[in-house]
């Protein structure tokens, strides 16, 4: 009896010592930059990240059309109204600083995913593929950073800026630079990165190694828009107190570049209806745009009360509808199209729907 309690131990020990190797596995808790930057996908995943800061315009139930004079808010309880009823405060900002979130992903991935060759992954069949994607994410990044950066000058001016990941303590004592220096910035890298960046992204194979364009990437386009756009800002009353003339002709030199881009690349007006849909960034005169995907929230959140599931959302003032054209591609006449009706009795009427 005991030789066979003897044997059976022989067999289990040696059974848990065969499986050793096998159970000896990493439970990752913390996604730190040896983990992330060590696969092609995970890497393409944090810079897809990046992306995800980008604002969209889709006309919800914080529409900012209802902030200002375009459109009246219907629903008491959307939070746009904060901007017109006296709850904007410094309790509840409504500020755009999450962008410095994005800013510090950029900042972290341009300086831990620098010179990465992905050696383990040499013998990949779509090594060669994945590897220009990735040295192309790097010209992204920086033009998502000047983005990001052209956002809060635009709302602020001069505000905190910071090209290094920094430490909490950093962070909170960093002073603010001039909106100048920061615009200067923008238009730089905007220089440097458009001829590293694709003019389209048909023909180049998506992350999988599928032939699936990713149009929701930056383009060449999108940095030469961006220069000229942030150096009009530059030159304008807003930031160009004493009316600096070269400063002018820098944004229209800039602009005139964009203009020469896109007759270069058949990017021409369409028909205003292209806007709009699932489709809408296929529109002749997209330079770029988010892709958010098939939604009915636009028409859910802005529809008259009456129809099915409609909230009523925002809804335009008379001011916003005049300044379409008629059908026909004349002007709208008020006086013509509702009555002749004053002014007077067009403002109250808008005011009070």
């Amino acid at each position: 009896m005991k030789l066979k309690n003897i044997c059976l131990g022989i067999v289990c020990i040696a059974a848990l010592s065969s499986c050793n190797d096998k159970m000896n596995y990493h439970e990752y808790t913390t996604y730190d930059k040896e983990y992330v930057f060590s696969d092609f996908g995970r890497t393409a995943g944090f810079v897809n990240n990046i992306y995800s800061y980008l604002d969209e315009d889709l006309p919800s139930l914080v529409s900012f059309a209802s902030a200002c004079d375009e459109a009246e808010m219907a629903v008491n309880y959307s939070v746009i109204l904060d901007f017109t009823n006296g709850n904007w405060s410094a309790l509840n900002p409504k500020s755009l600083w999450g962008y410095y979130s994005g800013i510090r992903a950029a900042n972290y991935f341009l300086k831990e995913a620098q010179d990465l060759d992905f050696y383990d992954l040499r013998f990949a069949q779509d090594y060669e593929s994945q590897m220009a994607r990735f040295n192309r994410y790097q010209y992204e990044v920086r033009l998502l950073r000047a983005y990001y950066y052209f956002v809060l000058v635009r709302a602020y001016g001069d505000v905190p800026f910071t090209t290094e990941v920094l430490t909490e303590a950093e962070a909170n004592s960093i002073s603010r630079t001039s909106a100048a220096t920061i615009l200067d910035f923008i238009a730089n890298e905007c220089e440097m990165v458009a001829p590293e960046l694709p003019i389209t992204y048909t023909g180049i194979p998506d992350a999988s190694g599928g032939d699936n364009p990713e149009t929701g990437r930056v383009n060449r386009g999108t940095a030469l828009a961006l220069k000229a756009r942030t150096l009009l800002y530059k030159a304008s009353k807003l930031f160009n107190e004493s009316n600096r003339l070269e400063w002018w002709r820098e944004a229209a030199l800039a602009n005139k570049e964009v203009i020469d881009y896109c007759k270069s690349n058949s990017i021409t007006f369409g028909k205003y209806t292209d806007l709009w849909g699932a489709n809408n960034y296929k529109a002749s005169e997209v330079i770029f745009a988010r892709r958010v995907g098939d939604t009915n929230g636009p028409e859910v959140n802005n529809f008259p009360i009456g129809m099915e599931n409609a909230r009523s959302g925002n809804c335009p003032t008379q001011t916003l509808v005049d300044a379409y054209e008629m059908i026909d591609g004349s002007t709208p006449n008020a006086n013509d199209l509702y009555g002749k009706r004053s002014a007077i009795e067009n403002d109250y009427c808008c005011e009070w729907r």
